[in-house]
């Protein structure tokens, strides 16, 4: 695949989504590799305190424009697992007005000498939970344990360096962020081993009757899919814009969807 092009028809509503691309998903619960031995030594980047004995194994705080590093790992590895959790927005005994929601939290993934971010997304929608609030996930890729515990098992490869950044655009501050990277150094990666990619995109209000662009891309790789949050106004709804990819320069669409709700799994059915 040289360029692939993904849209969809949206009907009255307003659309933000994260698309993820250039990675093979790897099911969290797969135990049938579990009894070979590999090569590779396991490790982990923790937000655990330096004190064994203390049980403040968090980011304390992260004042609003501030940017933390989470992991700045050295390759070639493998990451994983990714574990983290922190203060809810609304107010609470940390925060009296509250802390920064999930979608006022930016998570940036950048791969060895890549000077622009191959993940860029607010937190909350990485992990498939849109519009800033707190919802448990359950899918083989991610998971949200209780709309709190955030967990991403997509595998992300990189030779030289792998750096993950939070940044705080919120007014407010992000309390007791906790985090748990895990992954696995090797002596070298596989032949042709892509790149984990995401990207963040939105339109408000988008524009009833034309194609909402979802994907752009050039290179080799696999399309993983989409996280899509929208709200529409009756009658209009997002459901019947059918998805189009468009793959190599086609002018048609390669593949043509019977519309969006199908290729979210689901169906409406009139009596």
């Amino acid at each position: 695949m040289k360029r692939k092009i993904i849209n969809v028809g949206i009907f009255g509503a307003t659309a933000f989504l994260f698309l993820a691309a250039f990675s093979s998903p790897m099911a969290a619960d797969d135990l049938t590799d579990l009894a070979l031995v590999k090569p590779g030594r396991s490790r982990a980047v923790t937000s655990a305190h330096p004190d064994p004995n203390s049980n403040k194994d968090r980011i304390g705080i992260v004042k609003p424009g501030e940017t933390v590093v989470l992991a700045d790992i050295k390759g070639p590895a493998v990451i994983n697992h990714i574990w983290l959790t922190f203060n809810e927005a609304r107010p609470n005994w940390l925060e009296a007005a509250g802390s920064a929601r999930p979608d006022e939290i930016v998570l940036r993934m950048y791969w060895d000498d890549g000077n622009e971010p191959a993940v860029e997304s607010p937190l909350g929608d990485f992990f498939a939970a849109g519009f800033g609030l707190r919802r448990e996930i359950r899918s083989v890729p991610v998971q949200v344990e209780t709309g709190d515990g955030y967990n991403c098992y997509w595998p992300m490869p990189f030779h030289k360096r792998g750096l993950i950044t939070v940044t705080n655009e919120s007014q407010k501050n992000i309390r007791s962020f906790y985090y748990h990277i895990d992954y696995t150094e090797a002596e070298k990666l596989q032949e042709k081993t892509a790149y984990f990619c995401a990207q963040y995109r939105q339109e408000f209000p988008e524009k009833p009757g034309q194609d909402y662009l979802i994907l752009d891309a050039a290179g080799q790789g696999h399309y993983v899919g989409t996280v899509i949050s929208a709200r529409s106004r009756s009658p209009f709804w997002f459901g019947e814009g059918d998805a189009k990819f468009y793959v190599d320069g086609d002018a048609k669409p390669t593949i043509q969807g019977t519309g969006t709700e199908d290729y979210f799994l689901m169906a409406w059915g009139l009596n």
